[in-house]
């Protein structure tokens, strides 16, 4: 059934001009895992080659899921990646992949009863859609970029858990000129409380094939242009 899915997907990059140039490189990177293997970020490849066109080097990032996006950033010679994991087993591949390269930290969600998914929009209930996320809280997954003085990093990567409260935690961090990229961006409930959090920023949408996935996805790459504060926010 999933290589037929896969099939599926690949043809309607074909019949599709605008996604055609993606086809090829999605079939080869297909596979559960891929991105990891190929040194990727897991986002939509539009919004890879936009990332491909700006000078890296010596960059700070931040970002809140690891994996393939942490290998991307070392080779693009970035000064200093920190990267944030929620899941043990995932944080011991990459530990064994990135081999003391960059600042992975393993911070695990809390048990709380009463964290539902009625929350999920709110910055500040820290709570996750993932099923098996239900009755946990990501506060301190979500603060862990609070330690670092507002303005600090070139990049900083949206794509783990507890979205719309790393948004509101990591816009402020983005220095005037760098990038907050949130991935998913399609989801509206992200942005439905946090968009005082990118006045400031100048937003490019990327939405097609990304590696891994038998579906189109949306990426959002938002550049900053000037410095607003977010409503909420405490430096």
């Amino acid at each position: 059934m999933t290589f037929a899915i896969d099939v599926h997907f690949f043809l309607s990059l074909v019949r599709n001009p605008g996604d055609r140039k993606d086809a090829i490189r999605w079939w080869r990177l297909r596979s559960p895992g891929s991105p990891m293997s190929a040194g990727i970020p897991w986002i939509a490849f539009g919004a890879i080659d936009f990332l491909q066109r700006r000078d890296l080097s010596g960059a700070r990032v931040f970002e809140w899921g690891s994996g393939g996006s942490t290998l991307y950033w070392l080779s693009r010679n970035a000064k200093t990646v920190i990267s944030i994991e929620h899941d043990a087993n995932w944080y011991k591949l990459v530990q064994e992949r990135i081999d003391g390269r960059a600042d992975l930290r393993l911070i695990e969600s809390a048990v709380d009863e009463s964290a539902t998914a009625d929350d999920i929009a709110d910055p500040v209930a820290a709570v996750s859609a993932d099923v098996p996320s239900f009755g946990r809280r990501f506060t301190a997954y979500a603060e862990a970029i609070d330690s670092f003085e507002d303005e600090s990093f070139d990049v900083v990567l949206v794509d783990g858990r507890a979205r719309p409260s790393c948004i509101h935690h990591g816009a402020p961090k983005v220095r005037q000129g760098g990038l907050l990229i949130v991935d998913n961006a399609d989801r509206d409930y992200y942005l439905a409380q946090t968009a005082s959090c990118l006045d400031g920023f100048d937003a490019r949408w990327f939405s097609g094939a990304a590696p891994g996935l038998s579906m189109r996805s949306t990426t959002a790459i938002f550049a900053r242009e000037r410095i607003v504060r977010c409503a909420g926010h405490h430096k």
